[in-house]
């Protein structure tokens, strides 16, 4: 995973948002795809295992936990973090039941975002080179 651009996936029905994160992921070196929806983001996902996905929870369609659920299916491995302007207890905890890495509110510190991101690659590639180290024992 080292020798390519990390691969993020952005899911928010808010096109400023969606671009502004994209945009954010992409100064800081990851290759960066869009999606307005939970249905155009199972669609890439379809195509593609992105490393990480960054998702709004309420949006038209499918929720973004609705999301989680349905990506674990196809890719179980993909983190998913989750974001909200409505935090609450409740929301936090269905996410992470659903399976999200981890789950942050809007309006949130860019920074703030893109290290809950950078742990969630983190893990990725731990779990990667553990998978990888116990094919090769």
């Amino acid at each position: 995973m080292a020798s390519r651009p990390f691969q993020v996936l952005v899911v928010d029905d808010d096109r400023a948002m969606r671009e502004m994160l994209a945009s954010m992921f992409k100064d800081r070196g990851y290759w960066v795809q869009q999606a307005a929806s939970a249905d155009e983001a199972l669609e890439h996902a379809a195509d593609l295992e992105y490393d990480v996905v960054l998702s709004d929870i309420r949006m038209p369609g499918r929720s973004g936990i609705e999301l989680v659920g349905e990506l674990r299916k196809i890719r179980p491995d993909t983190p998913v973090v989750l974001m909200t302007a409505f935090g609450t207890i409740d929301s936090a905890i269905e996410a992470m039941r659903a399976g999200a890495f981890d789950y942050v509110t809007k309006p949130f510190e860019p920074d703030s975002v893109a290290f809950t991101i950078e742990r969630a690659l983190e893990r990725r590639v731990l779990e990667e080179e553990n998978r990888r180290l116990r094919r090769a024992v």
